[in-house]
């Protein structure tokens, strides 16, 4: 995936990596939920990390968190698969540059 560059409010920086590691935590959450096909539970976290992430200027994760949303409502594991490895790799891919307001 190419680079995704992310303009941040200044005023957010100290919590930028707590929001990024909380995303790590999803992922793995994800991954494991699916495995358990607990599909309760993977629209649970999809929902409020749709809710989070434009708060923070995420809008990439945003949309892939409401895809997997409306794919776990589905029931299409293997499209919330193919989402999670999206999401994945666009937050490996993510270029922060911090903005005064």
């Amino acid at each position: 995936m190419s680079e995704i560059n992310i303009e941040v409010d200044s005023e957010l920086e100290d919590l930028i990596p707590g929001f990024l590691e909380n995303r790590q935590t999803d992922i793995q959450d994800l991954k494991r939920l699916v495995s358990e096909k607990n599909l309760s539970e993977i629209k649970k976290i999809a929902h409020r990390v749709k809710g989070t992430a434009g708060g923070y200027g995420f809008d990439f994760v945003t949309e892939i968190a409401r895809e997997i949303e409306d794919a776990a409502l589905d029931s299409n594991f293997s499209l919330i698969d193919q989402k999670i490895i999206e999401l994945e790799s666009g937050l490996s891919s993510v270029r922060i540059t911090f903005v005064s307001s």
